[in-house]
Order: structure tokens, then C-alpha cells, then sequence
């Protein structure tokens, strides 16, 4: 489907809600009774924003103020400040960095960018979103809710859900932000930003650059970005918005399996990637008994990319591939008078995919010479959904449930449920949820030519989720801690068996663990953040831990403001040894355990201006992420920022 096509089908259905003739700005879609200012809501995996104090999920948001005063790099370094995330990648800019939510696979986190889901179904690894395509300088807000969530979102969601929303305008008057960093690596970016937020509409647009090398062995990237959002109240209790991001970036790396820049021979994989997103949302009836939400995305991925081979076994490969991903779906909120304890959430959602792959398998021609991959494939399915949340006092309980149906393939129903209790004046909390999820076979899989090891008849990935949490607060609220306690069961996962030489269905894993943190302020001028995951994995077939997913990980954050305008920020990660593979070194199995630090100061220099400077590794602590690969060594940032 062209770009032109999606973008009119996105219009098409927002502008099925009449305007209406007011100045009025729309009032707020959630119903809850307004919330003190310094309350946290979030909306992923919702239909209405939830306040983070009440949800019977495991839901970590992190605000742009925690980016910044820590100057992270990128979406995958920003996720290292949330509990049970476990970043999937060897710390390059140019590679590969998943998230690996409770143990799961990084194509088992369903990764949003303000609402629009970007898995690529058409990819080797199953649609793993890479964060690092994402600069910090675009995200104004991470929300990552943990475990099983096909009762909403349908497939692809079986480890949790992460979104990474933009920043919007903010203020009245038309403003101007502007950022720049210049670094080690030949670190360089920059970011331009545009934007009027008035009474009845707003409006903002965004450019943007990013170029490293040399952070692991030879790799690189180059990326460019542009996104925009336009919204107008439609009346009192109506509103359109639209948003649009596009990015486009190239990438030298080192190709997962292949040893490194220490192991391999040195090649690098090469890639051209674009990235377009859209979206369309109308919401009609906001503060009334009954609201609703029409809205449309759809995601475009295409990539070229040249592999070189990793010898003895994978022979080099050229691809093409399109994917595309259109979504309409439809979303009612029902909240009946005021102090009823109970308000239900239903919808409907539609989906289609298409996936093309142009590719050449360069076998030598003892093996047959080269050998295609080329497939053209659509998939359509639609899902239903409900929710029941019911509140007493201290006492708030979900029940959920949505079924998927697909063409010529069955269905799937996926159940949650989930309570939490916090007595009235109390200053402690408990909840608990379990879930069902699924995954569809990736497009890749089922699509590509049994020759090369395709498989029609792939099954859904499954998985069963629970947890049990606790949190408590100091009586003054300077101190705030929890404990989560999980359990999953990833059944039918996909795999390739060598012996048959096909992707088939065959693992089943259990990952067990434990999530704490703990955000103490003993003064207004000094902060502490500590968050720590205990986990283990094992796939019951072999008896093994998974690869690439250590025992014990976590982080201290400090913040100390040294003046009004001066704030230092330190931060120490460990993480424990785990098991890894690369095909040139059977002679390593493991990579041992890090401790590394960094430290970041930023200057309010006036209203507006802010300098940053940012050292990470300062230690130069000398580790490996992969078998072959090198952590990056010491390296310094510095920014500027004007803006809001």
C-alpha cells in the first residue's frame, strides 16, 4: 500500500466526526476525579489514562526530566532506568537493541512511538524493534507496563508493552526549542523544534540529526528524522489530532553470531532503513457517560541490507524487504453517574499486513549457487476487546478479555485480571495480575521459501503471566520502595532446527524473578534511585539459561542539586555474567559480569539555555556485551538545549 493511500485512509476516519462550532477546549477523556498535580498517569495498554498509583499492573513511566538530568543517549539507555528491562544488544548505536522485558525475547515487547506500533514482521528476529534508532532528544515520556498484554493489544505484546511518546507543545505563545550535542566517537546530533499551542488547536514540528562511529570496533550510523502533530477541540467534548514521524538512517555493524570486531573477520554488515509512522485519533464525548476514540495508524518499514558470511555456516545474504501495518479501530468508555464504583471499556480493532522480501542466499556453487527468498504476503484479522474495572475505597479490580480472528487461521482469546488494594490513609499498597498472551508467526517465517528453512505451518507463541507486587512510602514521602514478584511461561516459541534445517515450534521457557526499587529524597536537594532485577531463565528443552540474560542487573541513580541552576547526576550499573554463542568462538560460552559508571551535569544557565555534560564508562572499565565484542571505553558528551 503507497504512503499517499495510508495517509488518506488515516484522514478518511478521523474526519468521520462533524466539527462542531466552539472555542471550548475539549475536557479531559479519563473520568477519574481530577488528580492531585503531582499524580502520574499513563496510557498505554488503556483506553482511558490511568493514574500509575491505581493500576493493577506493573507500570514504571519515566518523565523527561529523569532523561535529562542523566543525558541519555538513546531510548535503549533510557530503558536501563526501569525494573525487569533488560536491553538485548552490545551497547552499539548501529546494532540491534531490543528490550527484553521479564526474560521474554526483544520481539516479545511490543515497542509504540506515540501510539503506532513499529514491529516489522518481515525481519529476521520477529519483529524486535531497535531503540537505538530512537535519539533521547525526541522523548518526552517512556511508559513500560510488564507482562502479558494480548487483552489489549492483541498480538505481539506477550513480555509487556513499551511506548515512547514525543514531545508536544506546551506552551501558549509559539516557541522554539533547539538541541546539539558533540561527543567522543564522533558523536555529533542536533534537533530543531517548532510549535503553537493555543485554546483550540496546536501544532509543532520537529527536525532532526544523528551520526556516531568507531563506538564498537568500525560501526556507524547516520540518521535523520522529521515528525510533526497538529490537534483542534472539535467543541466542548470533541477533538482531532494527527501525528507523523519519519526517520531514515544507514548502519555499519558487526551481524549478531559473527564474533565481533575481537572474533570475526572484521566485515560489517551494512543497512539503509526507513521508518514512517502515522497517525489519526477522534475522540467524541469526553466527560460524558459514554466517550469514544476512532482511530487509525499505520507503519511502514523498508530496509536494504548486505550481510557478509560468519564462517563456517552463514553464507552472506542480500535483502530488500517492505512491510507495511494499517490499523482502524474503535474504542468506547462507559462511566455511569457520579459514585458508581464501576466503568467498562469496550472496542474493535482491524488490522492488515503486507510483507515483500527481495533476497539472495549467496550459497557456493558446491551448494547450489545463489539461492532467492522472495515472497509477497498479506495477513488481515480483527479483534474484540473488553474491559471491567470496579472501585470501592481502597479496593480497585480489572477483569479484561479480547479475541483475535484471523483468516483461515482460527482465533485466540486472551484473558487478564488484576486488583490491588491500598487502605484508605495508608500509606502501603499490594496488587496482583495474571494474563494471557500470543504471538502470530512472524511474516518472515511463514513466508519464506522452505529452501531457505521457511515454514507455513508455524503456531502462535504463547505465554502465561503473574505477578505479585508491594509498595509503601515514609509517612513523610521522602522514601518510596516495592518489590514485584513474577512468574512467565513462554510456550511453542519459534526456533531453528539445524537438523531439518526449517524454523519450527519446539521451546518452552520459564522465567522467574524479582523486581525492587527504591526513590529516596532525603532533602530537596538529593536524590536516589536504586531499581534491581533477579531473574531466571530457563528453556526447558535443553535445561539452559537463555543466552544473553544475566542473573542480576540493576542501577544507583544520584542527583544532587549543587545550586539552584547546577545539578550532578552519577550513576553506577552492574550486571551479572550470563551465557552467550558466537559461531567463530565455541571456545567462550560466557561473558563475565561489569560494574560500570557515569556521571552527568547539567547548568540551567537561564530561562531557556541549558549545557549538559555527560561521561559514560568513567571509569574505563574494560568489559565485553557479546563473545567478540568490546563495551565501549570512556567517552564524554556535551549539549546545549533551548527551549521549554
Amino acid at each position: 500500500m503507497c504512503r499517499i493511500t495510508a495517509l488518506a485512509a488515516l484522514l478518511l476516519a478521523a474526519s468521520a466526526v462533524p466539527a462542531q462550532d466552539s472555542e471550548q477546549e475539549a475536557e479531559s477523556a479519563a473520568s477519574e476525579p481530577e488528580a492531585a498535580p503531582e499524580a502520574v498517569f499513563y496510557e498505554t495498554a488503556t483506553v482511558r489514562a490511568r493514574a500509575v498509583d491505581a493500576a493493577t499492573a506493573s507500570v514504571q513511566v519515566v518523565e523527561a526530566s529523569d532523561l535529562r538530568h542523566l543525558a541519555v543517549r538513546d531510548a535503549a539507555e533510557a530503558l536501563r532506568l526501569v525494573p525487569g528491562a533488560w536491553v538485548l544488544g552490545n551497547d552499539s548505536s548501529a546494532a540491534l537493541a531490543g528490550v527484553s522485558l521479564r526474560g521474554g525475547d526483544a520481539n516479545f515487547s511490543l515497542v509504540l512511538i506515540d501510539g503506532v506500533p513499529m514491529a516489522d514482521s518481515t525481519d529476521q528476529y520477529g519483529g524486535a524493534f531497535p531503540l537505538g534508532s530512537v535519539g533521547a532528544a525526541e522523548i518526552e515520556r517512556l511508559e513500560v507496563v510488564r507482562g502479558p498484554l494480548s487483552s489489549f493489544y492483541g498480538s505481539s505484546s506477550l513480555a509487556g508493552a513499551v511506548q515512547l511518546i514525543t514531545a508536544a507543545p506546551r506552551d501558549a505563545a509559539p516557541f522554539l526549542g533547539w538541541s546539539a550535542d558533540l561527543g567522543d566517537h564522533d558523536h555529533r546530533g542536533s534537533r530543531l523544534s517548532w510549535g503553537r499551542a493555543g485554546e483550540s488547536s496546536h501544532g509543532s514540528i520537529s527536525a532532526g540529526f544523528r551520526e556516531e562511529q568507531g563506538r564498537i570496533g568500525d560501526d556507524a550510523l547516520e540518521q535523520q528524522t522529521v515528525s510533526g502533530r497538529w490537534g483542534r477541540n472539535l467543541g466542548a467534548a470533541s477533538a482531532l489530532s494527527l501525528s507523523a514521524r519519519y526517520a531514515d538512517w544507514q548502519a555499519d555493524d558487526y551481524p549478531d553470531g559473527s564474533g565481533g570486531p575481537v572474533f570475526g573477520s572484521g566485515e560489517l554488515r551494512t543497512s539503509d532503513h526507513g521508518d514512517l509512522g502515522l497517525a489519526a485519533t477522534a475522540e467524541i464525548g469526553a466527560g460524558s457517560a459514554w466517550s469514544h476514540t476512532l482511530r487509525s495508524t499505520f507503519y511502514e518499514h523498508t530496509l536494504d541490507r548486505a550481510s557478509p558470511p560468519i564462517v563456517p555456516l552463514v553464507p552472506p545474504i542480500t535483502e530488500s524487504t517492505e512491510f507495511s501495518d494499517l490499523r482502524v479501530a474503535w474504542t468506547a468508555a462507559f462511566s455511569p453517574a457520579s459514585g458508581a464504583p464501576y466503568d467498562v471499556s469496550l472496542g474493535v480493532e482491524g488490522l492488515s499486513e503486507e510483507g515483500r522480501n527481495r533476497s539472495l542466499l549467496l550459497l557456493p556453487p558446491y551448494f547450489g549457487g545463489p539461492l532467492a527468498g522472495d515472497y509477497l504476503i498479506e495477513r488481515e484479522r480483527v479483534g474484540a476487546f473488553a474491559e471491567w474495572r470496579w472501585s470501592r475505597g481502597g479496593l480497585v479490580a480489572e477483569i479484561g478479555a479480547r479475541a483475535d480472528f484471523f483468516e483461515g487461521e482460527g482465533e485466540e482469546l486472551s484473558p487478564r485480571v488484576g486488583v490491588r488494594y491500598a487502605p484508605a490513609g495508608g500509606s502501603w499498597s499490594v496488587r496482583a495480575s495474571a494474563g494471557e498472551a500470543f504471538k502470530l508467526p512472524s511474516l518472515y517465517g511463514l513466508a519464506t521459501p522452505r529452501a531457505i528453512g521457511g515454514n507455513p505451518n508455524l503456531q502462535p507463541e504463547t505465554s502465561v503471566g503473574l505477578d505479585l507486587g508491594f509498595e509503601a512510602q515514609s509517612a513523610t514521602g521522602a522514601a518510596r520502595g516495592g518489590v514485584t514478584v513474577f512468574s512467565n511461561r513462554f510456550e511453542n516459541l519459534v526456533d531453528f532446527d539445524f537438523d531439518t534445517f526449517q524454523i519450527v515450534n519446539r521451546s518452552k521457557v520459564d522465567a522467574e524473578g524479582v523486581e525492587a526499587f527504591l526513590v529516596w529524597s532525603p532533602s530537596a536537594r538529593v536524590g536516589l534511585d536504586v531499581r534491581v532485577t533477579s531473574q531466571d531463565t530457563e528453556d526447558l528443552a535443553t535445561g539452559r539459561s537463555l543466552r544473553r540474560r544475566p542473573d542480576l542487573f540493576g542501577g544507583v541513580a544520584l542527583r544532587v542539586d549543587l545550586s539552584a541552576a547546577v545539578r550532578l547526576g552519577l550513576e553506577a550499573r552492574h550486571t551479572g555474567s550470563y551465557l552467550d554463542e558466537q559461531i567463530p568462538a565455541p571456545f567462550q560460552t560466557s561473558v563475565a559480569g561489569r560494574d560500570v559508571v557515569g556521571f552527568s551535569l547539567a547548568w540551567q544557565a537561564a530561562d531557556r539555555w541549558r549545557l549538559t555534560l555527560r561521561a559514560d564508562n568513567a571509569l574505563d572499565e574494560d568489559y565485553e556485551t557479546q563473545v567478540g565484542f568490546p563495551g565501549p571505553e570512556r567517552s564524554v558528551r556535551i549539549g546545549i538545549r533551548y527551549g521549554p
